[in-house]
């Protein structure tokens, strides 16, 4: 359906062509008529319509001078002109205008009606072309997205250990209108843990993906790209670059933006949604890296029974738990990452699963099982590489396994095996465990007089949650966060008092309190007396 409008000084002109248009064309839904053009001007603008009938001599604004300001406007009417003269001057400043007809006085009806069915047919073809191109872009986008996915697919299952030419990565992703050009990668992956009624009947992922229409602001800034994958039913992963190689700036955003995510989802979309952040890596192969990590990081979570929603790789605790046996059900994945964070016994659980399997193979295929069990124990081993930085010399030789004529042989000595590799892991995690702590400590000695300064500020220079600092200091030492820093604010201006002559607001302020009243009530607590008797 189309509209009209008729700008002409005279009434019975105006009158009769609305008449005849609304009863001869029924493509025409509405015609709208005004008596000079400034009133035009103002009925275009308020009404927009498909085309427009000018007579060119009028009061205030004249027709031509009503095209002309409607083209400042940035209109582009389908313009027919009504008029008296058919002076060549008058034809030439239409044409100018991009005036579509030109008609003189008096007007027959046949003529007005082939010029109005001619451009109802042109703005047919128009609509039908830039659907067509619509259309085509429409598929076109899709087909980009499948093949990003795809694409995106490759990069996160790629083996751990498989060589990537970070240059041809990158040219393939040209292709597919990607510039992975970027500082540092990482890998996030959203998990539904639960969904409302109304939303079982749709793929959990699919709820989670429309998730980011909802938010009505960027989750992620300018200069964070972001991308995301669909996994399966209830996952999907998010692959994040950052421009800036400031590794703390990018974890804060990350870490911010996710968690805004998940509040949004439960408030929102009734949906409990865990998510676990792998590690940030400066180049293109640390995207499998850092999805591994993530994944690390959302079974933590599902292994604490859901007593958080995020979690990032560093924050997996040494002493939990890491694995729910109904989570994983294949004994090799459960062993691949249980020699992690679990003890031999639970280890050598999954070791006996592996035996009920294998050991029907062993007479017709033992040299299968004895390659099967070679290569996860250098899987393992690797693993146990990279969590020490390229070494591990665990005094171990692989090629006892492929002389073992036993299966019981064979999986002896893996059991060895993995008992060195557990005991390995133990150490690494202890010493982690420690060696943050002591970070968190210096950090704390090099901040405490700043008044702003908590927790979150020394969770994000390690990378790690504020969180699974707080854990730390409760496994690993006898006082919390909060306590420790308190006693090292008190332990500061206890020396202040008795070797400076500061005021005690001077005191208060260089101990990280910008309240002296405040300052001397936590004092007093602390040590019993006021800030003025420990002086005196």
């Amino acid at each position: 359906m189309y509209t009209l409008m008729i700008v002409d000084d005279d009434e019975i002109t105006r009158s009769g062509i609305s008449r005849f248009l609304q009863k001869s064309v029924p493509l025409i839904q509405s015609v709208w008529t005004a008596q000079d053009g400034e009133e035009g001007l103002k009925l275009y603008e308020e009404y927009q319509p498909d085309f427009l009938l000018v007579d060119i001599e009028m009061p205030k604004m004249d027709g031509l001078e009503l095209i002309e300001q409607l083209r400042l406007n940035g209109y582009q009417p389908n313009v027919i002109i009504l008029s008296d003269h058919k002076n060549f001057s008058y034809a030439q400043s239409a044409v100018r205008l991009g005036v579509k007809e030109y008609l003189t006085k008096p007007i027959m009806p046949s003529d007005i009606l082939r010029v109005i069915n001619e451009l109802i047919g042109e703005e047919d073809k128009r609509d039908h072309h830039l659907k067509k191109l619509h259309e085509t872009a429409s598929e076109q986008f899709e087909n980009l997205l499948v093949l990003r996915e795809r694409f995106f697919n490759s990069l996160i299952y790629t083996s751990l250990y498989e060589q990537i030419d970070e240059q041809y990565i990158k040219q393939r992703a040209l292709l597919i209108d990607l510039d992975l050009s970027a500082s540092l990668y990482m890998v996030v992956i959203l998990r539904v843990a639960s969904i409302e009624d109304s939303l079982k009947n749709k793929l959990a992922s699919e709820s989670l993906d429309s998730l980011f229409h909802v938010i009505p602001d960027p989750v992620f800034p300018e200069k964070i790209k972001c991308y995301s994958v669909i996994l399966n039913e209830k996952d999907i992963a998010l692959i994040l670059f950052s421009n800036d190689s400031d590794r703390e700036g990018f974890f804060k955003v990350v870490n911010s933006g996710l968690s805004r995510v998940l509040s949004i989802a439960k408030k929102k979309l009734n949906m409990i949604v865990c998510g676990g952040i792998g590690r940030q890596y400066d180049q293109i192969s640390g995207i499998c890296k850092s999805y591994n990590d993530a994944l690390d990081a959302l079974i933590s979570i599902e292994n604490n029974h859901g007593t958080e929603q995020l979690r990032n790789y560093e924050d997996i605790s040494p002493f939990e738990l890491f694995l729910d046996k109904n989570l994983l059900t294949e004994p090799e994945t459960l062993l691949l990452h249980g020699v992690k964070y679990q003890s031999y016994e639970q280890c050598i659980e999954y070791v006996d699963q592996l035996f009920s399997i294998l050991q029907n193979y062993w007479i017709h295929h033992c040299s299968y099982v004895k390659s099967y069990f070679l290569k996860v124990a250098v899987l393992i081993w690797r693993d146990l590489q990279n969590m020490n930085n390229g070494e591990s010399d665990i005094g171990i030789d692989f090629s006892v396994v492929l002389n073992c004529e036993k299966i019981n042989d064979c999986f002896q000595w893996f059991r060895n095996f993995l008992n060195v590799v557990v005991d390995s892991y133990k150490k690494v995690n202890e010493e982690k465990g420690n060696s943050l702590l002591n970070k968190a400590r210096h950090i704390i000695l090099d901040n405490f007089s700043n008044c702003d300064f908590n927790i979150d500020d020394v969770a994000s220079q390690l990378f790690i949650s504020s969180s699974y600092l707080r854990q730390i200091f409760k496994k690993q030492s006898n006082e919390s966060f909060v306590e420790y820093l308190t006693r090292i604010r008190m332990e500061n201006a206890l020396e202040l008092l008795q070797r400076s002559n500061l005021r005690i607001q001077e005191i208060a302020e260089q101990s990280g309190f910008a309240n002296q009243r405040y300052f001397s009530v936590c004092f007093k607590k602390h040590y019993g007396k006021t800030p003025s008797e420990c002086r005196s």
